[in-house]
């Protein structure tokens, strides 16, 4: 809040009205910032925007709400061989071919 990490959460604070503050949100490491919500006053640019500056006139409660870290295995296989999965940028041939580095010498 403006230049201050709060010490604990949920915190309590007596602000003078009329006064920009502004407010980013810190994850926790893994997790990713979402959107705020206010009850009575307006956040800009917007609610889902990290950086954001409020201007409180009366009381109010401002929560900033965070997702948790998520991960998924994936099993990539293809039913028609040869065959070509793209994912996430990488390309995957199958089955998978692999090449002799060298020609081997005759013994």
């Amino acid at each position: 809040m403006n230049s201050q990490v709060l010490p604990n959460y949920p915190f309590n604070g007596t602000y003078y009205g009329g006064i920009n503050t502004t407010l980013a949100p810190l994850p926790e490491p893994g997790w990713a910032f979402s959107h705020w919500t206010i009850q009575l006053d307006t956040i800009l640019p917007s609610l889902n925007d990290s950086l954001v500056t409020v201007t409180t006139d009366t009381s109010d409660v401002i929560v900033a709400h965070f997702l948790p870290p998520i991960s998924c295995e994936v099993m990539l296989d293809a039913t028609a061989q040869p065959g070509r999965i793209e994912f996430d940028g990488t390309v995957y041939e199958f089955p998978p071919t692999w090449r002799c580095p060298k020609v081997w010498p005759n013994r």
